[in-house]
């Protein structure tokens, strides 16, 4: 059996195939570390035309101290580049994190003028 590999842009624009996504849940055993810069430090999802509004990721488990470093070097990086906000994180071994786009006006209004 021959399986197909293909990378998120092309998953997003091609089979997912919309330009605005509410909401992404992000479950997937280590990628998330090269996945989340992609969309809420680099750009790279936007410069592709998606913009992503909220995302429920799961880092896994921040150990051993390699790994601690990339989550240290992501959360730091989404704070520095101020387009998404954390906005509630909760530890289980694992960090489930819920991140919130402030940047995107779609998403500013849909989500957040309501309550300013």
């Amino acid at each position: 059996m021959n399986a197909v590999s293909i990378d998120f842009v092309t998953f997003l624009n091609e089979m997912v195939n919309r330009t605005v996504i509410d909401h992404l849940i992000m479950d997937n055993e280590g990628p998330e570390y090269d996945l989340v810069p992609m969309i809420a430090i680099d750009r790279v999802i936007e410069d592709n035309g998606i913009v992503i509004c909220h995302m429920n990721v799961e880092f896994h488990e921040p150990g051993p101290i390699e790994r601690l470093q990339l989550f240290d070097n992501v959360i730091s990086g989404i704070l520095k580049a101020r387009r998404f906000a954390p906005i509630y994180n909760f530890h289980w071994g694992h960090q489930r994190c819920f991140l919130i786009n402030y940047e995107h006006p779609y998403c500013v209004e849909k989500y957040l003028a309501q309550f300013f």
